[in-house]
């Protein structure tokens, strides 16, 4: 019980603090991306909803003053928002060392959006490619999948 525990409490971690090195450890899940769109906007709603839950604890305990909301639009942006920014910019460095380095960034089949193969419906990363080239085709420069 002490195992699963501490391996939930990594994964939470992960989580809300948006480490960019995965937690996973079983072979299925090795290949899955650090981040993704909807990690880092899942992190950043439980964390600001830990803040506003704070603050109105704080707000009753001491009444209404201009100190707590202060101390509160501070912390919202600087462990909601700002965190969340950073790690959207990794995301997109990401996407871009993706784009350039796999042979799954010139095909027609990848989403930058999610780091998805669209035919095969699995994450690509640096290592990893879902069809082993065998589903490539070129991306269509023009404008018109």
């Amino acid at each position: 019980m002490g195992i699963e525990s501490n391996k939930w409490y990594q994964r939470f971690r992960s989580l809300v603090l948006l480490k960019p090195q995965p937690v996973f450890e079983s072979n299925f899940l090795t290949n899955q991306p650090a981040f993704t769109v909807g990690t880092i906007i899942y992190g950043t709603i439980l964390r600001i909803s830990a803040i506003i839950v704070l603050t109105w604890f704080l707000n009753d305990y001491f009444g209404r003053t201009e100190t707590i909301w202060t101390i509160s639009m501070l912390l919202l942006w600087g462990i909601g928002v700002y965190p969340a920014f950073r790690s959207y910019q990794k995301f997109l460095k990401n996407v871009s060392t993706i784009k350039t380095d796999t042979l799954c960034g010139s095909c027609k089949h990848f989403n930058e959006t999610n780091q998805l193969c669209s035919v095969y419906d699995e994450h690509v990363t640096e290592t990893y490619v879902p069809c082993e080239g065998l589903s490539w085709e070129p991306h269509n420069f023009d404008g018109n999948d």
